[in-house]
């Protein structure tokens, strides 16, 4: 037993013997025992003491009185009784002593067992913590682990930058993917990530971490160029995030990783280059199309401009009727052969739909119009079905409409026996608000269309079967243009056949409706010519000033004006437009676009900051017919746009639709007996690289005028190639640009169609700032020696 047991026994001892009974009952005993001793005495000396004494000189003793006691005794018994007192005095101390200590015995168990208490506890505790921290230190180690295996799985290396310091820490990856060892380079720090980067990337990556660090970006994600030790380049992939901040909200750390991208820029490289070389065939075939668009183009006019002249000859009414439909057709097949490059387009993405008011009356008499003579050539009968209640002013691309019409009714009576029948039909399908569903088919009772050839049937150049291309011709385009212009019309294009039953093909096109007012209907050829007619006497006796800098359009434009009883004044460009319309009056200007010294957008913009000629009427006259120059030219406050080459009707049309004389005097000329459009031709001569039917249209068949303006093209061009040098050798951007414009417009005009498009290829080339700019100027010279050789003996 331990001396801390041993102390404790004695004590639980000694507070059992001091318990305040026990003291109590010891006391007594104590008294009576000095009591008997007393008596014991008394009797061993021989005394003799009756029971009744004893018992009062116990009494007495218990009251403190020792009177009793004989004086031999007394001595004793005041000894036994001090001894008594005494006990119990110590006895007392002791009691309060033990029990205070009883009392700290107790605090100190209880406190011991609190504290073995709270030792449990934090034991407990401290194996709970253990095994936490135990669970923690295998999670991060398996986190750690499964970091380590997808940082080797993806090939990447990682990276941690202190950015006070400079320092970063890599792993093994990021140096061996620029075939350094981790040792070698370590530490690794910004100057030495900084030399190894490529320069042209440098600037780029450090906008990219200035705006993460600065918050702008969430991540900091780039690519760069590092170069490899054997000192080749390296394509890198990095990624990272700032991930310790100051209080101030500056970077201190950054983590992230590298991944070697080489590989995929070499793919990228190739399937750009690819592309490209995609790009240029698509370029080429794209010329091929324009060129062949315009080899057919130009014939098409002077067809046009021929049944146009018929139109005014003395005709029967069945001959009347022929060349009203042919002229419709003819139209109709320029619209289609001047937009030849749909597919391209489509395939390229770059085809914009039109979004014009017109009416579907208009464009399903086009059709029907273009399609009745085949129709009446095959003996079939062509009928129609357009359900009551169908809106027919509306907003959208009537082009497009009537070209989808076409192709499917083409085809119907392609594939219709003699005899036959087709069908046109449209219905409104649904309507929301301000726009309505349309709901078009074809139905045929031809040859009909097998399951299976049907799956091959919206394919390019592809026909229901082999023999059909053989025995009925096409190219296989008409259904592929089809499905695609009615996808670009937000609608559907099907099919529903049997084989020799027949098929009806069904495409739906959204259009908006139109507000207000309806748009009116398309005047018919004669009515177009008459509108023509009624123009131009609304415009005799305007003055207009026609800003021009080339001299043979200035003339061209002239007398195409004045003999229809214009006044007219020309100008060489912009600043001197905006000169003398500071002095002068005028009913309207003829605005050309590109001329030096101040081009017509700039001269309109100057124009109509003046209170005076904010409602001026000014057109554009530009060999620029986009409709992308369009916009452009009434963005800058031009009221309409008319087209080069002058078509002489549309250009009066436009023009009175803006223009009239202020001075009503003016309106009786003696141009009110000029005949617009003369049914001979009295020229009978030919001119190599010129299509002297189209430039006579131009020029209102006025022989005259024609020689004329040729004659001043050709003293004005023989040094056309040292004149386009000297503009692309000059300080001015667009002198270049401005001289080939010129040219084409000229040529245009005049019916130099190969010139024309010549000039308009190197136009193209000098906005392009193009490589081939010499060989398309070699290309246009020889194309206009070859003109300018035939107009030596005009």
């Amino acid at each position: 037993m331990d001396k801390d047991s041993r102390l404790s026994k004695v004590s639980q001892y000694l507070e059992l013997i001091f318990s305040s009974r026990f003291l109590f009952i010891l006391f007594v005993v104590a008294v009576l025992s000095s009591t008997f001793l007393i008596v014991a005495q008394h009797e061993e000396n021989g005394l003799n003491i009756n029971r009744e004494q004893v018992k009062l000189q116990t009494g007495l003793i218990l009251d403190y009185d020792l009177s009793a006691i004989e004086a031999d005794n007394r001595s004793y018994a005041q000894k036994v009784w001090m001894m008594a007192l005494f006990l119990l005095a110590i006895y007392t101390v002791l009691f309060f002593l033990l029990r205070q200590e009883r009392r700290q015995r107790i605090k100190l168990e209880e406190a011991q067992q609190t504290l073995i208490k709270t030792q449990d506890e934090l034991r407990e505790h401290r194996n709970k913590l253990e095994e936490r921290v135990e669970e923690q230190t295998h999670e991060l180690l398996v986190e750690s682990n499964r970091i380590k295996n997808i940082l080797e799985g993806t090939n990447a290396g990682s990276w941690d930058w202190d950015i006070l310091s400079g320092v970063v820490e890599i792993n093994d990856r990021w140096a061996t993917m620029l075939g350094f060892e981790v040792e070698e380079i370590s530490p690794v720090t910004f100057e030495f990530w900084k030399k190894h980067m490529h320069q042209n990337d440098f600037d780029r990556i450090s906008k990219a971490l200035q705006k993460h660090f600065s918050g702008e970006l969430d991540y900091y994600d780039v690519e760069f160029r590092l170069q490899h030790k054997a000192g080749y380049w390296k394509w890198i992939n990095a990624r990272g995030k700032v991930v310790e901040r100051d209080n101030d909200g500056s970077p201190l750390r950054m983590s992230g990783t590298h991944l070697d991208i080489t590989k995929r820029k070499e793919v990228e490289l190739v399937q750009e280059q690819a592309k490209k070389a995609a790009e240029a065939a698509t370029l080429m075939k794209s010329e091929f199309l324009a060129n062949m668009s315009h080899e057919i183009r130009t014939p098409m006019n002077a067809v046009l401009g021929m049944i146009q002249l018929s139109l005014q000859t003395k005709l029967d009414e069945k001959q009347h009727n022929y060349l009203i439909k042919a002229h419709q057709s003819a139209e109709n097949l320029l619209r289609i052969i001047n937009d030849i490059l749909d597919f391209s387009k489509i395939e390229s993405g770059k085809m914009v739909m039109e979004s014009i008011d017109f009416r579907v009356e208009d464009v399903i008499d086009n059709v029907r119009n273009i399609i009745a003579l085949k129709c009446e050539e095959k003996g079939i009968s062509m009928n129609f079905e357009i359900t009551a209640g169908i809106p027919t002013a509306l907003i959208g691309d009537p082009l497009r409409l009537g070209q989808v019409l076409l192709n499917l009714g083409n085809n119907a009576i392609k594939f219709t026996p003699e005899k036959g029948s087709i069908m046109l039909g449209a219905e409104l399908q649904s309507k929301d608000g301000h726009q309505a569903m349309i709901h078009f088919w074809l139905k045929d009772n031809g040859i009909g269309i097998s399951q299976e050839q049907m799956g091959r049937l919206f394919e390019s150049f592809s026909q229901a079967d082999t023999s059909t291309t053989r025995k009925f011709g096409g190219t296989g385009l008409g259904l592929v243009i089809s499905k695609q212009l009615v996808e670009l019309m937000q609608g559907e294009l099907w099919v529903e056949s049997e084989a020799g039953i027949g098929s009806t093909f069904h495409f739906t096109a959204k259009f908006r409706l139109q507000q207000g007012e309806p748009s009116p209907r398309q005047p018919t050829i004669p009515e177009k010519t008459e509108e023509a007619t009624r123009a131009f006497k609304k415009l005799r006796g305007c003055k207009v000033l026609v800003v021009e800098d080339n001299p043979i359009n200035q003339e061209l434009i002239r007398e195409l004006l004045e003999m229809h009883g214009l006044i007219v004044e020309t100008v060489n460009n912009g600043r001197d437009a905006v000169v003398l319309l500071a002095s002068e009056s005028f009913d309207g200007v003829l605005m050309d676009c590109q001329m030096p010294v101040m081009d017509g957008y700039e001269a309109t913009r100057q124009l109509r900051l003046q209170k005076q000629f904010h409602g001026m009427p000014i057109i554009a006259l530009t060999a620029n017919a986009m409709k992308e120059d369009r916009e452009k030219a009434l963005s800058c406050g031009m009221n309409d746009h008319i087209p080069k080459p002058i078509n002489v009707n549309q250009m009066s049309i436009t023009m009175s639709k803006w223009m009239s004389p202020n001075n009503s005097d003016n309106n009786e000329s003696p141009a009110d007996n000029i005949e617009m459009n003369p049914t001979t031709n009295s020229y009978d001569w030919f001119l190599p690289g010129v299509d002297i039917d189209l430039g006579m249209q131009t020029t209102g068949n006025n022989e005259s005028l024609y020689r004329r303006l040729l004659i001043k093209f050709r003293d004005s061009n023989p040094a056309f190639e040292q004149k386009l040098n000297e503009a692309l050798k000059s300080d001015e951007a667009e002198a270049g640009i401005r001289v080939a414009h010129t040219l084409k417009g000229v040529a245009g005009n005049l019916g130099m169609t190969d010139i024309q498009e010549a000039a308009q290829a190197l136009e193209k080339a000098c906005c392009d700032k193009a490589d081939n700019i010499p060989s398309l100027l070699k290309n246009l010279v020889e194309k206009l020696n070859i003109v300018l050789t035939g107009l030596k003996d005009l």
